[in-house]
C-alpha cells in the first residue's frame, strides 16, 4: 500500500504551503480532523489530482465542514485545482486546509 497525503494551507502573506506526506497506511480520522483543524466533509466533484502529482490519478479531498461559519480564510489554489477538476462549483469557495489523498487502488480503497 502507498499513498500520499498534501495537506494544502491558505496563503499566508509570502506563499501557499503545500505539504507532501508519503503513506503505508491509510491516515486515520484523527490524522484528517487535525490536519484540517476540525470535523472533515468530503469535496464534491475532485477527483483527479494532476496538478500536484504530474499525472491523471484519482483522489479524494476533504476539507472543514464547518469552515464557513467559522470564517476560515480562503483557500485560492485548493480552490482553483477544484474549479479545474469540477467547473459545476465554480461559484463555491474553499476555506481553510484542504486535504487531498492519492494512492494506489489498495491506499484509495481503504479511504
Amino acid at each position: 500500500m502507498k499513498g500520499m497525503m498534501f495537506i494544502i494551507r491558505p496563503e499566508d502573506a509570502d506563499h501557499t504551503r503545500v505539504e507532501r506526506h508519503e503513506k503505508t497506511e491509510p491516515p486515520t480520522l484523527d490524522e484528517w480532523q487535525a490536519a484540517c483543524g476540525g470535523y472533515v466533509q468530503k469535496i464534491p466533484g475532485l477527483q483527479s489530482c494532476r496538478p500536484l502529482i504530474g499525472s491523471v490519478a484519482r483522489c479524494v479531498a476533504l476539507c472543514n465542514e464547518d469552515g464557513l461559519s467559522l470564517r476560515l480564510p480562503v483557500n485560492r489554489v485548493a480552490t482553483a485545482l477544484w474549479h479545474g477538476t469540477a467547473p459545476r462549483f465554480s461559484t463555491q469557495t474553499l476555506v481553510g486546509n484542504v486535504i487531498v489523498l492519492t494512492g494506489d487502488d489498495e491506499f484509495m480503497d481503504s479511504l
